[in-house]
């Protein structure tokens, strides 16, 4: 996270999209009040342990660590599947 305060790119952080959204002030962005539904999906992310974005953005950070980030059903693997 240190790509925001810092207003520079990262390895997994574009800085551009919130920069431009609020002017170029990050503070401007953090003191803004929330939508409630962005929120819960944040929230949700967190519960589960999950990563939250685009499929983009997920492909990356699989491609990044080698591991996929994307919630899988439940339980064993139905007969037949490998």
């Amino acid at each position: 996270m240190r790509a925001h305060p810092a207003t520079r790119d990262d390895e997994l952080v574009s800085v551009a999209p919130p920069l431009e959204r609020c002017g170029g002030r990050l503070g401007d962005l953090i003191a803004a009040p929330a939508a409630p539904e962005p929120i819960a999906a944040l929230r949700a992310a967190e519960t589960i342990g999950r990563p939250l974005g685009s499929a983009a953005f997920l492909d990356r950070l699989a491609a990044m660590t080698g591991r996929d980030a994307r919630l899988r059903p439940r339980g064993p693997k139905p007969m037949g599947v490998t």
